[in-house]
């Protein structure tokens, strides 16, 4: 059996979520326009595993968009709290953000499966 969706990929959206989106298209949007101010900020973020604290690029886990998104919303939103479902790359590149930033965000990583 392969999986497919109910909504999207060349089917009606879900209403509701669309209705939202749709909503806070503009906003999304100008966050999004935000995203290349930090670019710099990406450059001297290694390739490959270097050590236990600093993230990476190519780890199998959480990397591409998902990792400059995740980093970007971090730095510009600047989160009260941020909890965190599993722990690795992405906590990593938190704690990059928040300490970068100067943030005073309170980060909470509860990982069910650890993998250390």
């Amino acid at each position: 059996m392969v999986p497919t969706g109910r909504h999207g990929y060349g089917r009606p959206a879900h209403p509701e979520i669309d209705a939202l989106l749709r909503k806070g298209h503009e906003r999304y949007a100008a966050l999004l326009r935000d995203f290349p101010t930090l670019s710099d900020e990406f450059v001297d973020i290694p390739l490959v595993w270097t050590d236990h604290e600093s993230p990476f690029w190519h780890n199998g886990w959480f990397q591409g968009l998902d990792f400059v998104a995740l980093y970007c919303l971090v730095a510009l939103r600047a989160p009260e709290r941020l909890v965190e479902i599993g722990s690795g790359n992405s906590t990593r590149l938190v704690r990059r953000a928040i300490e970068r930033h100067g943030l005073s965000t309170h980060h909470v990583s509860i990982d069910p499966s650890p993998r250390l």
